[in-house]
């Protein structure tokens, strides 16, 4: 009798096998969820340190805080940073030097 055959390992690495991302996303959405459910519990419990300004009572108001401020950084690399950093697509490409002949460095 022969052995079973063993499954062949996965070539590719971790980060790129099917459903990772998919099960990344939904791990990391539960996790946002109870940490919000764990906020909303400690607010209405009334633990926690005491607030300074009156809008520290609101739940969630540092995650919504963060998401916002995540937001606007990347909105501000999107359209404010890049057009300063983009260069034109042959902008790397060999340029003529002073003399009229090719760059070969």
């Amino acid at each position: 009798m022969a052995p079973p055959e063993q499954p062949t390992p996965d070539p590719s690495p971790w980060y790129l096998r099917p459903g990772l991302s998919r099960r990344l996303v939904v791990t990391l959405a539960a996790a946002l969820a109870a940490l919000f459910l764990l906020d909303i519990a400690l607010a209405v419990s009334g633990g926690g340190k005491p607030p300074y300004f009156p809008w520290e009572k609101w739940p969630g108001l540092n995650a919504i805080s963060g998401f916002v401020a995540c937001a606007l950084l990347v909105l501000a690399a999107r359209f404010v940073l890049r057009p300063l950093v983009k260069r034109d697509e042959g902008y790397y490409e060999s340029h003529p030097t002073a003399e009229g002949g090719k760059n070969d460095a």
